[in-house]
């Protein structure tokens, strides 16, 4: 009887994280904060999995949680972040995001679009080179 509340808090620690634990989820609440402190790169999205209309955001998913996982195994001070720009319309105007997925990458608050392949590995070449 007593695992069983330890089993539900390990429940609950962990699905917030999903898949994607790598990927820090960007709000209303802390997109100012982080995109001004830290080297970060930004898909602004439909990040919802059930979104069958964006197929590109969802092309995109894969490739974008290994970055994550990739940049945070080799010990980059880079991270990897999303904006769900259905739940966060307002963080995605006030950044003129105007299709999606759109990716850009924030250093000290200041944003360049990334606009080249939607791959692991370009991304990752980018992020290394202009970081």
């Amino acid at each position: 009887m007593s695992s069983l509340p330890l089993c539900l808090i390990g429940i609950v620690l962990v699905l917030p994280l999903g898949s994607n634990g790598n990927v820090i989820k960007l709000t209303e609440s802390n997109f100012n904060e982080m995109t001004s402190q830290n080297k970060i790169m930004v898909k602004f999205c439909m990040c919802a999995l059930d979104t069958t209309w964006c197929s590109y955001c969802k092309k995109m998913a894969e490739p974008y949680i290994k970055l994550a996982k990739e940049l945070k195994d080799t010990g980059s001070d880079i991270k990897v972040a999303e904006v769900d720009c259905e739940k966060y319309s307002r963080v995605c105007d006030k950044a003129g995001i105007k299709g999606l997925p759109t990716l850009q990458y924030y250093r000290n608050g200041s944003p360049t679009e990334y606009k080249g392949q939607r791959t692991t590995k370009p991304m990752l070449q980018w992020l290394t080179s202009t970081a």
